[in-house]
């Protein structure tokens, strides 16, 4: 494997050591890393986002673009946020310019959430970022590496959103 320079030296845990990598002081190092890692990833959005939205606007954000959720309801359910945060989170994307509710062509009753120029734009300048920092991660572990953490943060996500990201039969 690459290491860049400067890297930490990453600690292997050994195969045949079966399962001792699941020893208390192990899983709590895990978790530590886990949520250093998640607040490095959160940095590189927030220094992008306007000082009056937060990290769950992006999420609404990357959720809509990407096409995961069409709805608030659908944003509800896949964050088991109530339904007034959700209101809110939605109204202030509205308010700023960033999303707007259309009638769906589908179920006229049904509103469906999407981008506006201004709010793609936005979309699309934290996704460089985060693309750039995953980006660099990636290319230094290979790809057998990426599929098998993809594999665990699958996991770690929420039952009801799973589906969301499971990947597609016939696509690897």
């Amino acid at each position: 494997m690459c290491q860049r320079e400067g890297a930490m030296p990453h600690r292997r845990i050994d195969a045949s050591a079966k399962a001792l990598f699941l020893r208390p002081e192990d899983m709590d190092r895990s978790v530590a890393l886990l949520l250093l890692a998640a607040r490095g990833f959160e940095a590189t959005a927030r220094s992008g986002l306007p000082v009056d939205l937060a990290l769950t606007h992006r999420l609404i954000l990357l959720l809509i673009k990407t096409g995961v959720v069409e709805a608030a309801a659908d944003l509800r359910r896949l964050l088991a946020l109530p339904k007034q945060t959700v209101s809110r989170h939605v109204r202030q994307l509205i308010d700023a310019g960033l999303a707007e509710q259309v009638v769906a062509d589908a179920d006229r009753r049904r509103r469906v959430l999407v981008l506006t120029p201004s709010g793609r734009e936005l979309a699309d300048r934290l996704d460089r970022a985060q693309r750039r920092r995953l980006g660099l991660v990636f290319r230094s572990h290979g790809p057998e590496t990426v599929a098998h953490f993809e594999s665990v943060l699958i996991d770690l996500v929420e039952p009801r959103a799973r589906a969301q990201f499971q990947v597609p039969e016939g696509r690897s």
